[in-house]
């Protein structure tokens, strides 16, 4: 089977993420299984136009925004090339259903975009994004089958009209250690990705800023880099940022740390100051935030710093997207 695979960038792109990483993790093992795969992508600074990447052949053309472009014109030179088509959505679609008309198409989702419309995108486009382009764009995929990775972003195409969604988990090429690594020897918290809004580096360094006046010798460390770091870096000088490094010593790292900032994988922001609890977060010794509230981040805030009495709200209308937090 010839498969052409459509993302917006590739796992050599700088900027390249977790989609990347599950986009090539994936079509590598299908090359070794005898599929031919082309991943069509976008250029960066120095890449080459096309090359052979694990056994799958990557073509790339455009930029940010005219890939998708691009994208179209080379399915419409070689549409008599392949069986099945994989568009692979970050914000914007390549939509496929309006130009692919002799093979089969996947669509293929991480996750919505959502409150990521005001972390990285200008006004008015980011209004323009949250309330019309992305439930419009997405309509045209109802009826495609659809591959997601996790539950919750299930139930947001459910809720969108999808009808043929199949989940498919990041995998996790990790191995286990067998003892338990020593640690730093001051208490360590580490973060690790792109330093972008989305991301929310921000939010760690000031939530260390709390942990530092009940644990004084607590370090930070800061790994990954993006458009945001040199800002940090000269704002948190008291924080240790290490860049982008490589896989190994981002392990080597990880396992000196005590924790991962921990707060921000339990909450789902959903406005300017409430969010969704996902597990249950222990903030003092008396007072434990149970999964399913609404609850104010002001109120979390007071009671860590001064001990303030716990205000919260509960509601059962609605449940926001929990994955705005999670990557």
């Amino acid at each position: 089977m010839n498969i052409l695979w459509f993302n917006w960038r590739d796992i050599k792109n700088p900027e390249a993420g977790g989609a990347e990483v599950y986009t090539h993790e994936i079509a590598k093992r299908l090359a070794e299984k005898g599929y031919s795969i082309t991943l069509f992508t976008s250029k960066f600074g120095g890449c080459k136009e096309e090359e052979i990447i694990d056994g799958v052949r990557v073509v790339r053309d455009g930029g940010r925004y005219t890939v998708y472009r691009k994208a179209k014109e080379f399915y419409k030179r070689n549409r008599n090339s392949f069986d099945l088509v994989i568009d692979e959505i970050n914000t914007k679609p390549f939509h496929t259903p309006k130009f692919v008309n002799n093979c089969k198409i996947v669509a293929l989702i991480h996750q919505l975009a959502r409150e990521f419309w005001f972390y990285e995108t200008p006004f008015p486009i980011n209004l323009i994004g949250y309330y019309i382009l992305e439930n419009r764009w997405l309509k045209n995929y109802v009826n495609i089958p659809t591959i997601t990775v996790s539950n919750s972003t299930k139930k947001d195409l459910e809720n969108l009209g999808f009808r043929k969604i199949f989940v498919v988990h990041n995998g996790l090429n990790v191995e286990p250690v067998n003892r338990i690594p020593e640690k730093a020897e001051k208490p360590t918290i580490i973060f690790v990705g792109r330093m972008k809004r989305a991301k929310k580096p921000q939010d760690v360094i000031e939530a260390f800023k709390i942990v530092k006046k009940e644990i004084r010798n607590a370090q930070l460390w800061m790994v990954g880099d993006g458009y945001l770091r040199k800002k940090l870096e000269s704002k948190a000088k008291d924080v240790k940022f290490f860049g982008y490094v490589d896989k190994r010593t981002k392990d080597e790292l990880v396992k000196k740390a005590c924790s991962q900032p921990a707060l921000s994988l339990l909450l789902s922001i959903s406005g300017p100051n409430k969010c969704y609890v996902k597990q249950p977060i222990k903030l003092t010794a008396k007072i434990t935030i149970q999964s399913g509230e609404w609850v104010n981040i002001t109120s979390i805030k007071l009671v860590i710093e001064r001990g303030s009495k716990w205000k919260r709200y509960r509601t059962n209308t609605h449940k926001p997207n929990t994955q705005c937090c999670s990557s």
